[in-house]
């Protein structure tokens, strides 16, 4: 198992890692999320609150992030948070302490092929109101275009489980932030396609 990978320097803030498992397969992703407390008796909670304060602290972020993964997951897949780092003075440093949540299973009971699992992705690049960037993947998903590769649409163009995705991230409530620390906009676009090396690499045509 590879070193979980540290995350690139940042302003404010902090970033989740986590990893899902979709059988033999493992994918890492990182959310960027607002300014947290720590070390406090209120470690881990986000400051200033975000929002309408339902979201207050970091595994609260993961816990909803993990309800809109689930979606797109079949029900034998799973998403567990591995690591919490906080940017200080624009170094990630890993923090600990905190109460490991319960990993999330996926919800889906809809089928896909092999290739999908492995080299399908669907990429959401979010902008802030600000002008800045974000970008989360979701790798192997059960809601793929298939084979069309490079398959763009808005993000405001969105329907369904992958709407539901945007909205979440978008939410005043919401901990997750843009990497200039801002929060989600809906604007954007979603690339669906295949991860040409991934294919390679697994010897899909």
């Amino acid at each position: 198992m590879p070193a979980i990978p540290s995350p690139p320097p940042d302003n404010s803030g902090g970033f989740l890692v986590m990893e899902y498992t979709a059988g033999t397969d493992v994918h890492r992703l990182r959310l960027h999320v607002a300014p947290f407390n720590y070390p406090a008796a209120t470690q881990f909670n986000y400051n200033p609150t975000v929002g309408g304060g339902t979201e207050v602290d970091v595994m609260d972020t993961f816990s909803n992030f993990g309800g809109v993964w689930a979606p797109l997951y079949k029900t034998t897949d799973s998403i567990a948070l591995l690591s919490v780092f906080q940017i200080v003075a624009g170094v990630p440093v890993e923090r600990f302490g905190w109460a490991q949540p319960s990993p999330v299973s996926g919800s889906s009971t809809g089928t896909v092929a092999a290739d999908q699992r492995r080299a399908a992705f669907i990429s959401y690049n979010f902008k802030s109101a600000l002008g800045g960037r974000a970008k989360v993947v979701f790798l192997g998903p059960i809601q793929s275009a298939g084979d069309a590769i490079e398959a763009r649409i808005p993000i405001d163009a969105l329907s369904g489980d992958l709407d539901a995705i945007a909205t979440y991230l978008e939410s005043a409530d919401c901990g997750a932030v843009c990497h200039d620390g801002n929060k989600f906009a809906d604007a954007g676009r979603v690339t669906f396609g295949f991860n040409k090396k991934l294919r390679r690499n697994y010897n899909f045509a």
